[in-house]
């Protein structure tokens, strides 16, 4: 699959209620942080966003080492860090 999945879309029934107390800033657990590092991780990792027209060498520069810091995202900070990277690309993964 090229595009990326998106956690609305989801249907085991776990990924949706952690993505919606991210976004309210309610508490996460540490599975809330898991589930929300592996949805950016597989959504930042879609091969779509290679052929993305609008991207420049310096945006390629930035997905690569945004991809490389998703590996790592395990804190709230973290994610929040990943998610204004990728906004600022113009790439919105909520």
């Amino acid at each position: 699959m090229d595009t990326p999945g998106y956690w609305q879309r989801e249907t085991g029934g776990q990924l949706v209620p952690a993505i919606l107390r991210y976004m309210r800033e309610e508490p996460l657990t540490v599975r809330d942080l898991s589930l929300v590092g592996a949805y950016l991780r597989q959504w930042v990792s879609a091969p779509a966003w290679d052929t993305n027209p609008h991207l420049r060498d310096g945006g390629r520069a930035e997905l690569a080492a945004i991809r490389a810091s998703a590996q790592k995202a395990r804190t709230r900070d973290d994610i929040d860090r990943l998610i204004d990277r990728l906004v600022d690309l113009g790439m919105d993964p909520l």
